[in-house]
């Protein structure tokens, strides 16, 4: 996905934006500066207001396996049931 840097002139910050959201807002406020009547007006009840969604939330615990005993040796094999 394709992100920019965009300096906000009223906080004077740098935020992250996701492009297809941004591209979004772009073409509405390049509609709304065409239009005389509304160029002057606030348009924040135009602009679409996208919400952060956290996703990051884990709402299982994590599953701890315990370790077993090292034992250098491998087990031995069990005895073959086909051939006695």
């Amino acid at each position: 996905m394709v992100r920019y840097m965009y300096v906000s002139p009223t906080r004077r910050s740098v935020v992250v934006i996701a492009f297809p959201f941004c591209s979004q807002t772009l073409m509405i406020k390049r509609e709304l500066a065409k239009d005389p009547s509304l160029r002057e007006e606030s348009w924040d009840r135009f602009l679409p207001n996208f919400k952060a969604k956290n996703l990051s939330q884990r709402k299982k615990p994590h599953k701890i396996s315990k370790k077993k005993a090292y034992t250098p040796f491998p087990p031995p094999q069990p005895e073959s049931k086909v051939g006695t």
